[in-house]
């Protein structure tokens, strides 16, 4: 009885088959996927933090406090002028 019904049903069970087949491969790559762009995000908010930590050590070596304390110490004199610049117009 259940050979017969196996018999008249091989095309329909195979079927199946592959279906739950590619349901598990599918699975299984997303899976995949979701490991990769969670290693990825991680990645990119390393990068973020880096940059930012790398943005604020460049504006702190542009900052003229600190441009002035190097130039101090390395015993260059320069002057600074404390009037304002005035453009001549022809």
């Amino acid at each position: 009885m259940l050979i017969d019904i196996v018999s008249h049903n091989r095309f329909f069970l195979g079927i199946l088959f592959i279906i739950i087949i590619c349901f598990i491969s599918n699975r299984y790559f997303c899976s995949k996927q979701l490991t990769e762009m969670d290693k990825l995000q991680k990645d990119l908010k390393e990068l973020n933090s880096e940059q930012l930590r790398l943005i604020t050590q460049i504006t702190d070596a542009g900052r003229q406090s600190h441009i002035e304390a190097l130039l101090q110490k390395k015993g260059i004199d320069l002057t600074k002028y404390n009037s304002a610049v005035y453009q001549i117009n022809k």
